[in-house]
């Protein structure tokens, strides 16, 4: 009898216990009381995957967004205690300060963007741009499609057909003014426009690769002369700018095969490379 007064019915739960035991369940002793397991957890998480948990924790908690990373803490309860441990101790990564944007004064204006983002509603803000030089401030009224982090900042991705027809365009969230509103105008869902982007790439960075680009094919096998583990990936980039930014990253490990302007862009810059270390 419980502390409720109720009385368990032991056959109903033998046969509970068998129908788990079915799916994989077992019954053990722990610290003297009964417990579960699953053979599917504790999960373990591959090593790659495990670091990548560590520096967005670290990350995270260095931009001001502590609930974020309060948020991704849960993922703990489902490890084993060896990987708890490892993603308890502090890493030795960090950002070069100038690059680093506190975040912590935007943690409602983030909030009210991916309310709009997965509710498809337009938002109106002020905006400051880089590229107004007397300091102006623009009202902007857009369709927000995605956040992206990019090179230490993080950026409202968004659609303006009154003003750019057909482009995606972006803003950097810690240069919004006051707060954001979500306006009640819906959108309906937009397929972006898109460029075609191919690179071959081998090494540490074909062996750890992660899709980056908004649209990939799976990685192609493509040996060549100087590299036999070579991969070849064909994508669809909503930006040339920051395409070649990502790639960049990739040196030496990569070569852009298409288009023709980035190719030569590439080609420049290994030059420049050259002249600078071996002359």
């Amino acid at each position: 009898m419980n502390d409720q007064g109720y009385q368990y019915n032991r056959v109903t739960i033998q046969n509970d216990l068998s129908r788990l035991k079915e799916w994989g369940f077992c019954l053990e002793v722990e610290k003297k009381k009964r417990v579960l397991r699953s053979p599917a957890f504790p999960f373990n998480l591959p090593e790659i995957t495990l670091n990548s948990v560590r520096l967005a924790f670290k990350l995270l908690d260095d931009i001001g967004l502590k609930a974020y990373a309060a948020s991704l803490s849960q993922i703990t309860k489902i490890i084993p205690d060896s990987q708890q441990k490892l993603l308890q101790k502090s890493t030795a990564f960090n950002v070069i300060p100038q690059n680093l944007i506190n975040l912590s004064d935007h943690y409602s204006n983030i909030q009210t963007l991916e309310y709009a983002i997965s509710h498809r509603q337009e938002v109106e803000f002020e905006y400051s741009s880089k590229k107004s030089t007397q300091g102006e401030v623009f009202l902007r009224q857009v369709e927000p499609i995605s956040l992206d982090w990019r090179e230490g900042k993080l950026y409202l991705l968004a659609y303006n057909y009154k003003v750019h027809k057909n482009q995606e365009i972006d803003f950097r969230v810690d240069r919004i003014l006051g707060k954001v509103k979500v306006l009640p105008i819906k959108f309906a869902p937009r397929i972006p426009m898109t460029h075609p982007i191919s690179f071959r790439i081998w090494g540490n960075v074909a062996k750890q690769y992660q899709p980056s680009f908004y649209r990939e094919d799976s990685p192609i096998k493509d040996p060549c002369i100087y590299h036999e583990d070579a991969l070849l990936i064909h994508a669809e980039v909503t930006d040339y700018f920051w395409a070649k930014q990502r790639l960049l990253k990739y040196l030496p490990f990569v070569q852009v095969t298409r288009p023709d302007s980035l190719v030569e862009e590439f080609k420049q810059i290994t030059e420049e490379m050259v002249k600078l270390y071996l002359h």
